[in-house]
């Protein structure tokens, strides 16, 4: 529920409802746009103020969790939110594609609260095992307890040479390639002036990037992915 308040009492302006079962927090991001929400139905839901599409498309569910979740917070940029609960994990999603970034089994017991650093490097969990834990979640993709998840799902990581970004390497990229790959998608994207030459039109650079593209199954992976 939103408040507007008073001196002596506060208005109700709306009531946000569809959750199946009890609501254990809220948060609101701080632009005032969107209010994410958890609960025990195991869900955390963002709702678009701004936008207003709860009201004819409902709220963004995001369904990873495996128990109830008991908190939620918004980072300060607004482009993630950090939730956790029952099932002893932390989720980091990206809060515009309501996706999950990261998951991280945080604690031997259930997580009761959450917090993230102005900068977004640092995550903070208390749990009911009596312990509060720190977390560098900049560089997430190296944490040994990320990585040994991934790994556990039958995923292989390496390292770019290049950029040093952790990148996920594929069976058909190994069958592709005959070796294994030390370059991440981006640095292995064929090098090309994108600024349009003498002569040519934005249609044909369009043109040219679709052959590049159709000629290339990693690069139609980040296409999609796009």
């Amino acid at each position: 529920k939103q408040w507007y308040q008073r001196r002596v009492r506060g208005s109700l302006l709306l009531m946000l409802s569809g959750h199946t079962s009890a609501v254990s927090s809220v948060d609101m991001s701080t632009d005032g746009h969107k209010v994410c929400s958890a609960s025990w139905d195991k869900t955390v839901r963002v709702w678009d103020l701004h936008a207003g599409t709860y009201r004819t498309q409902g709220p963004r569910i995001m369904y990873e969790h495996e128990g109830c979740v008991s908190c939620c917070k918004f980072a300060s940029d607004n482009e993630k939110i950090v939730s956790a609960g029952y099932d002893k994990t932390v989720i980091i999603w990206d809060a515009m594609a309501t996706k999950k970034r990261h998951q991280i089994r945080a604690h031997g017991s259930w997580i009761n609260g959450v917090a993230m650093s102005r900068d977004s490097k640092w995550l903070v969990t208390c749990s009911k095992d009596r312990t509060i834990r720190m977390w560098n979640v900049r560089d997430a993709d190296k944490m040994p307890v990320v990585l040994h998840n991934k790994l556990s799902m039958g995923y292989k990581y390496t390292e770019c040479t290049d950029c040093s970004r952790t990148f996920k390497v594929e069976q058909r990229d190994l069958i592709e390639t005959g070796e294994e790959l030390t370059q991440c998608v981006y640095c292995r994207m064929p090098a090309r002036d994108y600024y349009l030459n003498a002569g040519e039109s934005a249609a044909d650079l369009k043109a040219a990037n679709a052959d590049m593209i159709q000629q290339s199954p990693v690069l139609q992976d980040v296409a999609q992915e796009a």
